[in-house]
């Protein structure tokens, strides 16, 4: 079976900065291996919107949005709802928008790419990833 990944929000950010070489993991992996949630496009768009350029941002977004796999975060509702019981019960919530990719993850059976490790911790049954080196040789 071949691995998938769920891009989270930051890691998109940096692929659109051309940042940290994501550009080339992507490549390197093939980008029909690269998933990303609808929420993390919600909030690249709002990020767009929130910039000095907003055009260009926007432009930047669809033209990424174009190029990978958007998985619906209805598909993670029952893995999200049930997770986040869970996660309140125990004292340790995550942020909803964290959980609903962290869940997109989960239920599509992809590996989390998050360079925010800290918070998708807490989650079960997630397996992550971080491509972001920040001190390279």
């Amino acid at each position: 079976m071949t691995t998938g990944y769920l891009l989270d929000t930051s890691i998109c950010v940096f692929f659109l900065r051309n940042q940290y070489g994501v550009a080339q993991r992507m490549r390197q992996l093939g980008q029909d291996k690269c998933f990303i949630s609808d929420v993390t496009v919600a909030e690249l768009m709002f990020g767009a919107y929130r910039s000095a350029n907003v055009q260009k941002n926007l432009e930047l977004v669809k033209q990424f949005v174009a190029a990978v796999q958007v998985v619906p975060f209805a598909e993670g509702i029952d893995t999200y709802s049930r997770e986040k019981a869970r996660l309140w019960a125990e004292g340790t919530p995550v942020e909803d928008f964290d959980l609903l990719i962290a869940a997109s993850a989960i239920t599509r059976g992809l590996i989390m790419v998050t360079d925010n490790i800290r918070h998708f911790e807490h989650v079960r049954n997630i397996k992550i990833e971080n491509w972001i080196d920040r001190n390279p040789l």
